[in-house]
């Protein structure tokens, strides 16, 4: 994914403003998300002073087909993320969840990871269709009702060996 990547060499001091569309095909080489259809758009910005480099990223627009929890219908979902990190230039191989380290031999960053990776880390955890006005699920009723009659309720006994715990008090 090179149309991802920024020269540092030229950058110049103060702010640069980088702007990117995510779509469909972002997601294609990752088969490890569910997403896999969006129409977001990136705003990078690198803040570059003498040799220090700050990069904040904002994500905005929607995911689309997303399945679901409790119907598995496709939804859109609307998304915003942001996230920052600090720029070193250096050719140590660190890892570290805010410092990025770049070799200076390369002389560019490739935000492609750090743009998957906002994407999938801020992407909500509960996905769902919205409620009404009155609170109501706007689900698929089919689907609910054969959830429902194909959700089968047991009601287990308890082994009776086990009713001698139910006398503990704990203090």
């Amino acid at each position: 994914m090179n149309n991802f990547s920024i020269k540092l060499q030229s950058l110049k001091n103060g702010s640069n403003e980088f702007s990117f569309q995510v779509k469909d095909k972002f997601f294609e080489n990752n088969c490890i998300s569910d997403i896999k259809h969006a129409d977001l758009i990136v705003n990078s910005l690198i803040i570059k002073n003498d040799d220090k480099l700050k990069i904040e990223i904002k994500i905005s627009g929607v995911l689309n087909d997303i399945p679901c929890d409790i119907c598995t219908e496709k939804i859109s979902i609307n998304f915003s993320a942001f996230s920052n990190y600090i720029l070193k230039i250096s050719d140590k191989n660190c890892l570290n969840d805010e410092i990025i380290f770049v070799k200076e031999e390369d002389g560019k960053i490739n935000l492609y990871h750090l743009i998957y990776e906002t994407i999938i880390l801020n992407s909500p955890k509960k996905r769902q269709h919205k409620l009404d006005e009155n609170g109501n699920k706007t689900c698929n009723w089919e689907m609910l009702k054969l959830i429902e009659k194909y959700t089968k309720k047991q009601n287990k006994k308890i082994d009776p060996r086990w009713d001698a715990l139910k006398n503990i008090n704990y203090k």
